[in-house]
């Protein structure tokens, strides 16, 4: 098990003579793939693993492929572990080693990933790098070089050190990793912006989501609120938002990542968390907020209904679901985060239905 107050200094290694072998890609490949670090004398760095949560591996244990030609890499290099393109997994598994970098000496020449096996940018390092790059730029002082070869390449030396951040128990971070990101992270963007804001998904072109996020906002602009959707920002203005405020209600989903983050241990503010999914991914960003900052954290599970793709029944990445509204509004007002529970209009079967024809997938129903 992943301990959050367990110093990972310790774990620092300087390795010379190691080959990185990426993970390959095939159309039915599934988690965990091999892929990682393996040592001079030809066996496995299992520090070298990517881990969703400590008892899950992204990656499986390997060895060198003889046949395979190998890239080599001068200088020194920090193993960053998986680098992902997904806005999600980036602020959280991609930077996840690079609390080494306040621990070093000398600052290394750049920073070596995995790829993320993505089918859109799979094979197109520059891809990967591009697409990361606003949530790297968002942190202070790190090394301008990224390397994330889709081929096994060999550094002239590797900067080894234990994952600090992940899902599930590992969300609260290492202290390590925590100090990384408030020291680091937009540090000189102050405050700027209203006191109660909530954080929308109701724009986002995803599956996974929940239904009638309009009503939601309505309710909440009655309240008050400012209606904030982050994608339509930079990560400088978000930060600026969520630093200012004293209320943040927001439905589960990667915004909480960056709240944690912006937040200091003196911003004793609000966060309501509306439920989206019965996985434990809200125990997952609760136990984030608690140890990454001051945060009062309030979790709205009012879901009544959840709708999945017919083809991939059980994948809670892509359900919808739809919540008892007017019990959601009274657990806001219970919880203080809102005056009133009014207005807010329950949707009929009709709507329900209305809705669901709109989605590009069929969708089953299950009720909870």
């Amino acid at each position: 098990m992943f301990d959050p107050q367990t110093d990972l200094r310790g774990s620092i290694a300087v390795h010379e003579g190691t080959l990185i072998q990426p993970v390959t890609h095939h159309p039915k490949n599934k988690s965990p793939r091999p892929g990682g670090v393996i040592g001079a004398d030809g066996r496995y760095l299992d520090i070298s693993h990517c881990r969703y949560h400590s008892s899950r591996t992204w990656t499986l244990s390997c060895a060198p492929d003889p046949a395979a030609p190998v890239l080599d890499l001068p200088g020194t290099w920090l193993y960053g572990g998986v680098l992902d393109p997904a806005f999600g997994h980036c602020i959280v598994e991609s930077l996840s080693r690079l609390w080494a970098l306040d621990h070093l000496d000398d600052r290394p020449d750049g920073i070596v990933f995995l790829p993320a096996v993505h089918r859109a940018v799979y094979g197109r390092p520059k891809r990967y790098i591009n697409a990361t790059q606003a949530v790297f730029a968002a942190f202070e002082g790190l090394p301008e070089r990224r390397a994330c070869p889709v081929h096994p390449c060999r550094p002239e030396r590797l900067i080894l050190a234990a994952q600090g951040m992940g899902g599930g128990d590992m969300s609260a971070g290492a202290p390590e990793f925590r100090a990384f990101v408030k020291r680091r992270f937009l540090p000189a963007v102050a405050p700027c912006g209203g006191e109660r804001l909530y954080v929308s998904r109701a724009r986002l072109e995803v599956m996974g989501n929940i239904m009638f996020e309009d009503r939601i906002e309505g309710l909440f602009a009655a309240n008050g609120y400012e209606i904030f959707h982050p994608e339509q920002h930079g990560l400088a203005e978000q930060v600026a938002r969520y630093r200012a405020a004293r209320r943040i209600v927001t439905v589960e989903g990667s915004a909480l990542h960056v709240i944690a983050y912006a937040l200091g241990a003196d911003q004793p503010v609000d966060v309501g968390i509306i439920q989206r999914r019965t996985t434990g991914n809200v125990a997952s960003f609760e136990a984030q907020l608690r140890a990454q900052s001051a945060a009062r954290v309030h979790v709205i599970d009012t879901i009544e209904r959840l709708y999945h793709p017919a083809r991939i029944h059980g994948e809670q990445s892509n359900v919808r679901a739809l919540h008892d509204l007017r019990r959601m509004a009274d657990r806001l007002v219970k919880a203080g985060l809102l005056e009133q529970a009014a207005p807010i209009e329950p949707p009929t079967e009709d709507d329900i239905a209305e809705a669901l024809a709109r989605l590009p997938k069929e969708m089953v129903r299950t009720d909870l």
